[in-house]
């Protein structure tokens, strides 16, 4: 299988579960998406990460879904998480350990980005497809 992307468009929108089931979830609907393509392993880490930072620090409560959006044009894959509905305080930092995530993001996504607004949470990362191999 190849990667999507090059010359096509493909479009993916997936609900997930706002527990800890949603970053293996996530994980596999990239992986389905993009399939064995060159970029399909940074990608599932990438998803894995702002899924788990959408989860941890947007503090949504038990019932709540993520929205998963996977898109592939113009040569890239795009992946975004997002969270709807009021306010949730979060963890404290102090609550969990860790705070590399984003860290890996930034220095594998080509572009990344979060956006917080009243009502929603986006966490989201590009990666540019390599061409197919004839």
């Amino acid at each position: 299988m190849t990667d999507r992307g090059t010359t096509e468009s493909a479009t993916e929108a997936i609900t997930l579960p706002a527990d800890d089931r949603a970053p293996a979830a996530a994980r596999r609907a990239v992986r389905g998406h993009l399939g064995d393509g060159s970029i399909t392993e940074v990608a599932e880490i990438l998803t894995s990460e702002i899924v788990t930072n959408v989860l941890r620090h947007r503090g949504l409560e038990g019932g709540e879904d993520l929205l998963l959006a996977i898109v592939s044009e113009d040569g890239t894959c795009r992946v975004e998480v997002v969270a709807t509905g009021p306010p949730v305080r979060g963890p404290s930092k102090d609550d969990h350990p860790g705070g590399f995530g984003l860290l890996l993001v930034d220095r594998l996504a080509d572009a990344w980005g979060l956006e917080a607004a009243t009502g929603h949470v986006r966490a989201w990362f590009k990666l540019a497809v390599a061409p197919a191999r004839p």
